[in-house]
């Protein structure tokens, strides 16, 4: 007798059927491997969002790409005591001057090939070794000397343009793992996925950062929305490095004293220094008060003898 195909086991193939297409869905999909080297990848992929399309393909020009690249700063969140001790990080450039050059022509190239529906997607790869001595592989027989532990930063990312905006985002930062032949389970779950657990990104200069109304729905809290067009006509500033010599003239007379900088330039200055003083002398203060409330309660109490009846 033929067992009727109960409703359960409908529900089960509909949702075998539609599993692939959920993981389709929030997964972004490569379309095109733009660029792969030792240091890192970009590549055109699937925008997760099927109903939102980007103003691509765009031409951005790559001097700008590099502004952006290198706007981009990232701070280590410390605890309140911790700021205490040791004073509060300061925010870094996120990309070294190595991977912003391998970057920018990279991004701004997948800008001019990306279709509406496609992202440029990026991965930096930075390599090193540890002081840690790498065990021999178990069950293989060989003999492998100890040597140290190579290790592997992974960073990685999106880009894509909407309206006069760029959209940065950064999915993992400097996230560690050892290259070894025999690395355990454990070591792999305490690794941080993205590197982002405690740190905080933000954009240089602030005024071309768009506000929170322009994030929308697909956007996530490691992304920055930047306004290019602003940012290319943005005053830059030239290194030290880079500057021309002055030009010396025997002949030109010594500039008078009274074409000296005005002096009133250096009252801002001044200001902010009394004020980091005046901080640092408040800290202080505390400190030595969480000192004192500490040895207050390392020290025992004192027993009050009974009074004599």
């Amino acid at each position: 007798m033929t067992r009727p195909f109960s409703f359960t086991g409908l529900r089960m193939v509909v949702f075998c059927a539609l599993l692939p297409l959920g993981s389709c869905a929030s997964n972004p999909e490569l379309d095109l491997m733009l660029h792969e080297s030792p240091q890192g990848a970009v590549y055109l992929e699937r925008i997760p969002d099927r109903s939102f399309q980007a103003a691509h393909p765009i031409r951005i020009d790559q001097d700008t790409i590099t502004r952006v690249l290198q706007g981009i700063l990232v701070k280590e969140n410390q605890g309140l005591l911790q700021n205490f001790l040791a004073g509060q990080s300061q925010a870094i450039s996120a990309f070294s001057e190595d991977e912003v050059r391998y970057l920018a022509p990279l991004l701004a190239e997948g800008l001019t090939r990306a279709a509406v529906d496609q992202q440029i997607g990026f991965r930096l790869i930075r390599t090193g070794s540890s002081g840690a001595p790498q065990l021999e592989s178990a069950g293989s027989g060989a003999s492998h000397s100890p040597g140290r532990l190579a290790l592997m930063e992974t960073s990685r990312g999106s880009m894509y343009a909407y309206g006069r905006s760029l959209y940065v985002t950064v999915l993992e930062y400097h996230v560690r793992s050892e290259r070894t032949d025999s690395i355990t389970k454990a070591s792999r779950l305490q690794s941080d996925h993205t590197g982002l657990t405690d740190r905080t990104l933000s954009f240089t200069p602030e005024s071309v950062s768009r506000p929170d109304s322009y994030r929308g729905k697909n956007a996530t809290k490691t992304t920055l929305v930047i306004d290019y067009e602003s940012l290319s006509a943005f005053p830059t500033r030239t290194p030290a490095h880079e500057l021309p010599p002055p030009l010396v003239n025997e002949a030109s007379p010594q500039r008078s004293p009274s074409l000296a900088p005005d002096a009133g330039r250096d009252a801002p200055l001044r200001l902010l220094q009394e004020q980091m003083n005046q901080k640092n002398r408040e800290l202080e203060d505390l400190r030595r008060e969480l000192q004192d409330i500490r040895r207050q309660m390392r020290e025992p109490a004192t027993a009050v003898p009974a009074p004599v009846r």
